[in-house]
């Protein structure tokens, strides 16, 4: 919503931004960080705020440029949907046209965030520009890892980011490295070095706090209410991954040749999709509402990813009707842009399965929780060689566990079973599907 004056040849006018309807549920954001304050002018699509919901954390840009006359609320509040977020007061010069429809100007599209340009969102800001003023950093300051808002406290408090030591994930500076910098050169009157900081901080015991908000309380919120919703039942199996492993690497090369990182996960995906054909219910979801089973003949797999900002899961859609090619292409560009926080909300939407890929790390075992509303979700743990018997001879094969948990309301443990088993089939017998797949 606007209003609109013209004055002196110019149009000056008061911009409502709102919070968008982003749809799968999600009524409320949360305000993370303010990256603008009252008085300060914005350019069109600069960087507002950092709002959270429960699905992913976004920086909302700017629709119009001008000059910021409020914000609604302070950070850490929760607004709704339609609620107002920021107004900003808009310039620009009327031709005739404009000053003929001025007075019947109608109220502007209300922005919304799947209009937003798939560059602005979830933090993806240059680091090499001032997010304050605009104006280039140094080529030094802007090799540093920090968020807009870091680097703001940073210039506030006099602390240059040069000496700070970094503990956050990757190299990144936090929020609290720079506080405790800015402690230490109050207590001693002077700047430290690099090297000094580091010293000081190994000697100096300090205790952390950290407030349990936005994605790290979300996910807390969605596993416990997915524990105290599904009665939770977990099955394990092990599967011998030598002739899907044989594939894999003789494939390897020509898929690098397409720029595409071919992992064994998207062999394990593309079974999954196969064996739920067949066990539809696998793939369901409870409307408790309208008190139905909801079985979906799509397959969207939702691939949990270890990130800075905690645990994302951004879903690959209609894995029923790709590649394993096509496959591991989303995987590669879904998980890159979770881990450099480059996520849209339609990129964590719609999944129906998930898969945990947790053998990069190297666990044997879990018992991970369903993402509700969804049916079940599949870890994949470590492969090794181990000894097994084969035709009453013990060799030496590449297993593999998997553990799924399973909603016991929509499964009964011998479905849970016989759907691990198709699975297994698949990958240890991989030259039948490969050979008829469409």
């Amino acid at each position: 919503m606007s209003t609109t004056m013209i004055q002196n040849g110019e149009t000056t006018g008061i911009y409502e931004f709102r919070l968008a309807d982003i749809g799968e549920g999600v009524h409320t954001a949360t305000i993370a960080r303010w990256l603008v304050e009252k008085g300060q002018k914005v350019a069109l699509d600069e960087p507002l705020v950092l709002v959270e919901t429960d699905k992913v954390t976004a920086e909302l840009p700017s629709p119009v440029a001008g000059e910021i006359v409020e914000l609604a609320a302070p950070e850490g509040a929760s607004l709704s949907v339609g609620e107002v977020l920021v107004k900003i007061r808009t310039h620009s010069k009327a031709d005739d046209n404009a000053l003929s429809k001025a007075s019947t100007a109608e109220t502007p599209p209300q922005a919304t965030v799947s209009s937003m340009k798939a560059d602005r969102m979830l933090g993806d800001v240059p680091q090499a520009r001032d997010t304050v003023n605009g104006s280039p950093m140094s080529g030094q300051t802007a090799m540093v890892r920090a968020t807009p808002y870091v680097r703001k406290l940073a210039r506030k408090l006099g602390v240059d980011l040069l000496t700070v030591v970094p503990t956050g994930k990757e190299g990144r500076i936090t929020e609290a490295d720079v506080l405790h910098t800015s402690q230490l050169s109050e207590q001693t009157g002077q700047e430290k070095s690099k090297l000094n900081l580091q010293q000081q901080a190994t000697s100096v015991p300090r205790e952390d706090r950290i407030p349990f908000t936005g994605i790290r309380k979300k996910i807390a919120e969605h596993m416990v209410h997915s524990v105290r919703t599904i009665p939770h039942v977990t099955h394990s199996d092990e599967i011998e991954m030598d002739a899907i492993s044989d594939i894999w690497q003789k494939a390897k090369k020509a898929a690098a040749s397409q720029e595409i990182r071919l992992t064994l996960l998207a062999f394990m995906a593309k079974a999954v999709a196969l064996a739920i054909r067949e066990y539809p219910y696998i793939n369901s979801s409870i409307d408790e509402e309208k008190n139905e089973i909801v079985l979906k003949s799509y397959v969207n797999l939702g691939i949990a990813t270890d990130t800075d900002a905690g645990l994302l899961v951004p879903v690959v859609k209609g894995v029923e009707n790709l590649s394993v090619l096509e496959i591991a292409q989303q995987i590669q560009s879904l998980t890159e842009k979770a881990r450099t926080g480059k996520l849209g909300l339609g990129d964590t939407a719609g999944g129906t399965f998930t898969i945990s890929n947790m053998g990069g790390i190297g666990s044997q075992h879990a018992t991970p929780i369903i993402r509700h509303p969804e049916a079940a979700i599949l870890a994949l743990h470590r492969m090794e060689p181990r000894v097994v018997v084969r035709d009453g001879e013990m060799v030496i094969r590449k297993m593999m566990n998997v553990s799924l948990s399973f909603d016991h309301r929509l499964l009964d443990g011998a479905t849970a079973v016989r759907f691990t088993n198709r699975v297994k089939q698949l990958l240890e017998e991989p030259e039948h599907w490969l050979l008829n797949l469409r």
